[in-house]
């Protein structure tokens, strides 16, 4: 991935890492898959044939702190995980402020949506910022 985005602006390249975990998973939820909750590495959500929210958003999150200097964060919604992703240049689309920095969601689940946009279901949720060191 890291040569596949090299030389890419900001928006391209972290609108390919969403593309890339948006479409090279299955979904399927974990009660329906393991029975029960389970969150998984990186590497397991590599390893195993399914996938969820949660596990989507880590991978997703896993490389944007790996391969750019991006900031990123997690939203948890009631029964959803996202994230949103700080640009340093001036990107379009449903973002907040938070620590006066501009975040835009970044849905690793919502299948072939850029930085920016939100599922419907959603547009008007409440969700609750959690920092990623």
């Amino acid at each position: 991935m890291k040569e596949i985005i090299k030389g890419k602006k900001e928006v391209e390249a972290v609108n390919m890492m969403l593309r890339f975990v948006q479409t090279s998973f299955q979904y399927k939820t974990d009660l329906k898959n393991f029975s029960y909750e389970k969150v998984l590495f990186p590497e397991e959500t590599i390893y195993y044939n399914f996938s969820d929210c949660e596990d989507r958003s880590i991978m997703f999150t896993f490389l944007i702190k790996n391969l750019t200097n991006l900031d990123i964060v997690a939203l948890k919604y009631k029964n959803h995980l996202a994230s949103a992703v700080a640009f340093n240049s001036n990107i379009t689309g449903t973002s907040f402020m938070y620590n006066n920095k501009k975040y835009l969601i970044s849905d690793a689940t919502y299948i072939n949506a850029n930085a920016g946009m939100v599922m419907p279901q959603y547009k008007n949720s409440r969700f609750k910022i959690i920092n990623i060191k």
